[in-house]
């Protein structure tokens, strides 16, 4: 069409028109930017505007560009000249603007300027010299040469719409539809119109992403194609816009035709032009874009090649100021681009900033295509930043992708891909240097543009794939799972919309495997792990080997065998995994940034080799590759600040190999510059932390310096809240916590500590399957941490379980090479020879021989670990020594304790142990020698250990140990005092050393009490106080009461058994009754008074302080006289306890303990011996005797105290210790004619402590409500005869209890072990008539056989009974302690008793169940007779037993005097 242009003015430029008659106004009239169509003078001499005639071909041309200038020289308009600005309008304003009677104003912006503003206006009226309807273009005659037949650019982004006209795209669609819709099809103007209809909406689809409107754009200029033939005029122009238009439904849906018919289409145009045709370089262009779009989706190199080759050749054909060399230089670039990224040829890249920069310079600012040259060179910086690091790189890109951001709005198709382009720059920017702020923004804007890319769009896969390595170093930094779950799903949904054959594919999938790596790391499921492993096995088989990805590759197969190497312990993945990552490191260049990758992970690989082949040379060329990546990278590099603390890893394997300080300090120094260096939210500080804190632990190991101990364990412990359940590093951070822990137990004695660190290595266990590569050393941690436990409890069974786990550790041992592995054999060799000790089998000895033995000739004579072993086999062969009594033995382990000596400095935390142990060697040679100068090298020794001791180590115990023994030696010899005064100077120094192990101490203490007796030192009840004070708290620290008693039954502390008799005796020579009276109570059931202290305040329980205060304060409370009679080795006695007034000491000369005993084995021999029929005279004749005896020695000293005191008939409550507590005192007499009866004189009754009876004798509502629980039939697992008289007992019973008493029965079926115990909560009186069992082994597993289990004595101590009243104990054996620890007095009657029972009455031995019925019957009756009162029960069963051997002559003697009363 033929426009008349009139420019009617300029408005608000800064430079006015000018005036001076001199100066002249151009306007440059352009097409697309193409060189000019026309230069014309605005303002002259003699014209005040200017109109000027012009033709263009609209359906060619898109925009018009009016260049404004002034110069002063009117005939050289191409001069010197003044650049004011540039005016652009679309075509379609153009057409809207014709005829317009206003005329229309241009916003005219600065050429030379990034940023829209806008100057002024050109204001212009735009007429029509022809009739619209008969100026069709029909030939070449009307189209200028100079004007592009392609509507858009087909570059990776194209142009947006101007933001000043981006507003009007709807305008001019419909100002356009109108015109078509006005103008007949038949009419000459119809095709140009449909043209300028189809262009408008294709130019609205890219503004706004209507879908409609690419579809309604493909159909016009299909049927534009029909109407313009071959060899029509504008045949080529429709070719390139539909092949444009294809494209785009391509991008949109994924078509793969519409991509081939797009091609095909630009072939066709191409193959349409020669190289003089002006239109050839545009189209060749666009041809060259459509093939690497190609590639882009099909991985086809060929397409690139091809692409690559026609823009070449255009190029030769386009001359230096040619429109169009910007666009071709463009794609070369883009097209290169994509060669450098499937090959990594580092030219490629040079090449493409190269020509992204030359293209940018031919389009300034104001260019409609300036937006893909801004974003294709902000492309290539970022890329190159990735290869060499250059930071400015990467600013430089990032302001050009702002820029380009300036030119476009959201709605434009191009948006989301110039989104995912800046969310990637603000990534590389945190991974560069760690701002945290450019993560936040990369995943705001990276979210953005999945949002704004609809749905099928191809290139959601890229937003998919950023978007989700955003959150992936989110997860990384901040350790929020839901980061990483996310990141999964983003990273699978892009292989769910790509080809294999796609070039994206491959980071694809390398992407989602590396993701699935790091959550099988978090989470530790195998399923992930083996799914990695199968998708980079995918990836080998997909990607060449010249790929610029390889070395990516390699280096995340390398992790995933790494992993899984850790996890199944197969050493064929870590060698494959080293072989990885040696040939990533192999391609990468020097200098290059990916080489840091396979670097850094090969020399973690080469740390963990050494852990398992202890080869020197792995772990030295580690350290080189931490050095070299440090020496190459800024400290901001987050690679940077994960080598700190790979390179502190390493030199801490180094310390632990060579024993060197140095790299110990070296290793620390790492580990704070990584946590100074990252931010605490990031998963490597947690590791760090874990790190650092390992070494702070190993450096107390070494200097006992209690500061770097607390420090490690500050450190463990704010690194263990930042990884809760589920984090990747919390089984880390529990292992060593755990370790840290143990040490600091060991050096104070919490026992919290300890049983935190057992708690802390049993998680990490079960955390786990047992197939993962870490579960022999986790094994071994928590055997350690129980062998601790052993040490201070001395619980064999924890020393079983220490054995079974080291055993099964050794059995798996795939992470315990090298150091770690001669460890556990070092350690499992000390527990079998510890366990010889307990248990003397032979075998444990002689596999921990041959384990020390393998250790020392596996290692080399300097290894650190030889001095341990040497220390170990030297103690085991003592062991055997002391077993076989083999000199050699002996002599080989004097030899090797003086080998260890010479591996240690005197510092060293082992040197005072071994000195010690090689003390007790050689002790045994002077006793066989005599020689003084073996005696003399001894003290030496310890002198020099002490010397080099810190005063606060715990290892001082034990050379206070060693001390206490040399000078006991050389009293012995020469009976100095200063050796004596320096005995107990040691015992007070040991026992006064804080750090030290409580049970050592405890073990001093009682050493400390043999020698205060043995030499009568005055220092002896001071000895026995420190005793309790430590036993009480080494038992409280044992974490169940069954493994309390457990404590008390042990060979390790076997004096213990004797320790409370023994004190009693002391203060009682020494006649300090009432301190008699409370050391006696205070070491008695002391299990029972631990479990008090849960329920009642803890000085209402214990007798402590202010002895007689104490004493008198409490006995006011008493009914009647306390006798504790005391049996110990060094003298016998009875200590009358009054309501009022001080003890009473009753001597008994001829006891003594070894008689208690004889006395205690003949009634049990009686009572085993004579259980059959017909030997019912021979029973009793053999407890009469045994009666009798008690009398004379025991009971007759006392009665005669008590004669004085008490009237006959009055209530006493014995309180026997040691194995008097099985012998019926109650039933003591001389039982002849006229004889004395302890039945006939006071009615007894028993407490096993005076505690007991001052609890059992508050009062309590009672709720007057009985309950009778009888069970003839037990469960078959008790293996126990049916009972028949329960039944009748039972109906005995309920006929005397009184009306007024609410009475339950429970028997048969309903006698279940649920029942029984609620029935004890719910009723105040309880009979229960049963079977009985008393475990001897594990005396709280005593119990009552009911229907459907057993009720055990745990059971019932673990109820609040404390309103209960009375319970009678129909069973056998329910007032029967343990032989081992009688002064607990662990029982049921006594275990009822301490549950909340005032009154209870038990058996010492079996009851007969055809006559216990008389004794029931008999109590009841006397028992109710005076009322409801429970504290009546020891008087009826006083009388019971009296009428039962009159009224009954069934009931024997041992059936009257087996039931006791216990309480009030």
């Amino acid at each position: 069409m033929q426009f008349l242009l009139t420019v009617v003015g300029a408005r608000g430029l800064k430079h006015p028109l000018p005036t001076p008659q001199s100066c002249m106004l151009f306007v440059t009239i352009k097409a697309d930017g193409c060189e000019p169509m026309k230069t014309d003078c605005v303002v002259g001499p003699s014209d005040p505007n200017w109109n000027s005639s012009f033709t263009l071909n609209t359906v060619k041309t898109s925009q018009m560009c009016f260049c404004i200038r002034h110069t002063p020289d009117a005939n050289s308009p191409s001069g010197d000249s003044m650049s004011l600005g540039e005016a652009n309008m679309e075509i379609g304003e153009l057409l809207l603007s014709l005829d317009s009677s206003n005329g229309v104003s241009i916003p005219i912006y600065d050429s030379k300027s990034e940023q829209q503003v806008c100057k002024g206006y050109l204001d212009v009226k735009i007429g029509n010299l022809e009739d619209r309807h008969s100026a069709l273009v029909t030939s070449e005659k009307s189209i200028s040469g100079n004007v592009s037949p392609v509507a858009n650019e087909a570059v990776e982004i194209e142009h947006p719409l101007p933001l000043s006209n981006q507003d009007k795209a709807d305008l001019v669609v419909e100002t356009a539809r109108a015109k078509l819709q006005s103008c007949p099809p038949q009419s000459s103007s119809y095709k140009e119109l449909l043209s300028i209809f189809s262009n408008s909406l294709l130019s609205r689809y890219e503004q706004k992403g209507n879908i409609e409107d690419l579809q309604m754009a493909i159909q016009h200029n299909m049927r534009l194609l029909e109407m313009c033939p071959l060899g029509h005029g504008s045949h080529i122009a429709v070719l390139c816009n539909l092949a444009n238009a294809l494209k785009h439904n391509f991008t949109r849906y994924g078509q793969s035709s519409d991509l081939e018919q797009s091609i095909q289409l630009y072939r066709s145009a191409v193959d349409s032009c020669s190289p003089r045709d002006p239109k050839y370089l545009a189209v060749v262009q666009s041809y060259a874009s459509g093939l690497r779009l190609r590639f882009s989706h099909q991985g086809d190199a060929q397409d690139l090649e091809l692409a690559i080759q026609s823009c070449i050749i255009a190029l030769d054909h386009c001359q230096q100021g040619h429109p169009h060399r910007a666009a071709l230089l463009q794609t070369l670039s883009n097209s290169i681009f994509s060669r450098f990224d499937l090959r990594g040829q580092p030219n490629d890249l040079k090449l493409v900033i190269e020509y992204s920069t030359t293209a940018l310079e031919l389009r300034p600012p104001g260019h409609p295509a300036r937006f893909s040259s801004l974003y294709g060179l902000a492309e290539a910086l970022q890329f190159r930043f990735d290869r060499e690091g250059d930071y400015k790189d990467l600013e430089l890109s990032t302001e050009y992708q702002r820029s380009a951001m300036a030119l476009c709005r959201p709605g434009h198709h191009s948006y989301p891909l110039l989104l995912n382009s800046l969310g990637n720059a603000l990534l590389a920017a945190f991974q560069h240097r760690g701002d945290y702020g450019k993560l936040q923004s990369a995943i705001e804007i990276l979210t953005d543009g999945v949002k704004y890319s609809p749905e099928g769009d191809v290139n959601r896969t890229l937003l998919f794939t950023n978007l989700a390595n955003a959150l992936w170093n989110r997860f990384h930094y901040g350790g929020d799972s839901n980061d990483l779950v996310l990141a999964i799903d983003y990273y699978e949904k892009p292989l769910n919309l790509q080809h294999r054959r796609n070039p994206n594919y491959i980071s694809s999938l390398f992407n989602l495997a590396n993701a699935l790596l790091l959550r099988f790391r978090q989470k530790g499921q195998l399923k992930d792990l083996d799914l990695a492993f199968d998708y980079f096995r995918t990836l080998f088989e997909i990607c060449p080997s010249d790929h610029a990805t390889r070395p990516t590759c390699l280096t995340g197969f390398g992790s995933v065998l790494i992993n899984r190497f850790k996890e199944k312990g197969d050493i064929r993945d870590l060698k494959q995994a080293i072989q990885y990552f040696e040939e990533g490191l192999a391609i990468c260049q020097p200098g290059d940034p990916m080489l840091n990758g396979p670097m850094l992970h090969l020399a973690d690989a080469l740390i963990i080799r050494f852990r398992q082949e202890g080869c020197g040379d792995d772990l030295e060329l580690a350290i080189k590759y931490c050095g070299d990546i440090i020496g190459l990278l800024q400290p901001e590099h987050i690679t940077y600040k994960t080598c700190l603390m790979t390179f502190g890893d390493a030199l801490y394997n180094r310390f632990e190999q060579q024993a060197e300080i140095t790299d110990l300090d070296l290793a620390i120094s790492y580990y704070r510059r990584t946590l100074l260096a990252v931010d605490h939210v990031s998963p490597i500080y947690s590791l760090a932390t874990v790190s650092l804190a390992n070494a702070l632990l190993e450096y107390f190991k070494q200097r006992a310096k209690i500061d770097d101990l607390e420090e490690a364990i500050q450190l463990y412990a704010t690194s263990l809240r930042e990884c809760p359940s589920g984090h990747p590093n919390r089984s880390t951070c529990l292992t060593n916590f755990g370790n840290a822990l143990i040490c600091r137990f060991q050096c104070r004695g919490d026992v919290d500590d300890m049983e935190l660190a057992i708690q802390y290595h049993t998680e990490v266990v079960e955390l786990h399957s047992p197939e993962h590569y870490d579960h022999s050393l986790w094994l071994s941690n928590l055997a350690c941490g129980i062998f601790a436990r052993y040490q201070y409890q001395a619980d064999s069974d924890d020393l079983s379980r220490v054995i079974a786990y080291y055993n099964n550790a050794l059995e798996h041992s795939q992470s315990l090479k090298g150091p770690k592995h001669f460890a556990l054999l070092t350690n499992l060799g000390t527990c079998l020879s510890l366990r010889f000790r307990v248990d003397g089998v032979l075998s444990d000895l002689t596999m921990a021989i041959q384990y020390h033995r393998t250790v020392l000739e596996s290692l080399p004579p300097k290894h650190p670990m030889v001095g341990l072993a040497l220390t170990g086999l030297g103690s085991a062969l003592y062991s055997r020594y002391e077993s076989q009594g083999d000199l050699d033995d002996l002599e080989q382990a004097i030899q090797f304790a003086y080998s260890s000596l010479k591996l240690m400095l005197p510092d060293d935390p082992s040197y005072a142990m071994t000195v010690c142990q090689l003390s007790d060697f050689l002790l045994i040679c002077y006793t066989k020698d005599k020689s003084l100068q073996t005696l003399l090298a001894v003290y030496l020794l310890l002198q020099k250990a002490v010397a080099y001791t810190p005063d606060d180590h715990p290892n001082r115990v034990r050379i206070y140990q060693s001390l206490i023994k040399i000078h006991g030696v050389r009293f012995n010899l020469n009976h100095e005092a200063g050796d004596q005064e320096k005995i107990f100077e040691y015992y007070n120094s040991a026992l006064s050393h804080s750090t030290g192990s409580p049970f050592d101490r405890l073990q001093v203490a009682l050493g400390w009490v043999t020698d205060a007796e043995k030499f009568g030192d005055t220092s002896a009840l001071k000895a026995y106080q420190v005793s309790f004070d430590l036993l009480d708290h080494h038992i409280t620290a044992t974490p169940s009461v069954s493994s309390r008693h457990q404590v008390l039954q042990s060979r390790k502390i076997s004096e213990i058994m004797a320790l409370s008799a023994d004190a009693t005796s002391c203060a009682i020579r020494e006649g300090k009754l009432e301190l008699a009276v409370e050391l006696s109570e205070r070491s008695r059931g002391m299990l029972w008074t631990q479990l008090s202290r849960f329920r009642t305040p803890l000085d209402d329980l214990r007798l402590v302080g202010k002895a007689g205060k104490c004493l008198a304060d409490r006995f006011e409370t008493l009914n009647g006289p306390v006798v504790i009679v005391n049996i110990s080795q060094h003298s016998c006695d009875a200590i009358i306890i009054l309501q009022t007034g001080p003890p009473r000491h009753v001597r008994l000369p001829d006891v003594t303990a070894t008689k208690v005993s004889e006395i205690s084995t003949s009634l049990l021999d009686i009572l085993k011996s004579t259980s059959g029929i017909g030997e019912e005279k021979t029973r009793e004749r053999g407890i009469t005797m045994i009666l009798r005896e008690l009398w004379e020695l025991i009971v007759k000293p006392v009665v005669g105290e008590l004669m004085g005191i008490i009237p006959r008939g009055s209530r006493i409550w014995w309180c026997p210790t040691s194995k008097l507590s099985s012998l019926p005192l109650h039933a003591a007499g001389q039982y002849h004619q006229d004889g004395r009866n302890l039945s006939n004189i006071y009615i007894s009754s028993y407490t096993p402590t005076i505690a007991a009876l001052i609890r059992s004798r508050r009062y309590s509502t009672d709720t007057r409500t009985f309950l009778a629980i009888g069970q003839a039939q037990p469960s078959q697992s008790s293996q126990e005869p049916e009972l028949k008289s329960v039944g009748t007992e039972l109906k005995l019973v309920k006929g005397l209890v009184p009306a007024s008493v609410s009475f339950t029965e429970l028997n048969g079926d309903e006698g279940t072990s649920d029942a029984a115990l609620q029935g004890f909560r719910e009723h105040s009186w309880i009979h229960l008539a049963c079977h009985g069992k008393q475990d001897f082994a594990q005396p709280f597993d005593s119990s009552f056989a009911l229907r459907d289990k057993p009720l055990r004595l745990i059971d019932i101590i673990g109820e609040d009974l404390s309103h209960q009243q009375f319970a009678f104990l129909s069973a056998c054996h329910t007032a029967v302690g343990d032989r081992k620890t009688p002064d607990e007095v662990i029982h049921l009657a006594a275990g009822m008793q301490f549950s909340g029972f005032r009154s209870v009455i038990g058996t010492m031995w079996a009851v007969d169940d055809k006559t216990a019925q008389h004794m029931v019957s008999e109590f009841y009756t006397h028992m109710f007779s005076e009322g409801l009162d429970c504290t009546n029960a020891a008087k009826a069963l006083n009388k019971a037993a009296k009428t039962a051997k009159t009224k009954f002559k069934e009931v024997s003697l041992d059936q009257r005097i087996v039931f006791i009363h216990i309480g009030a």
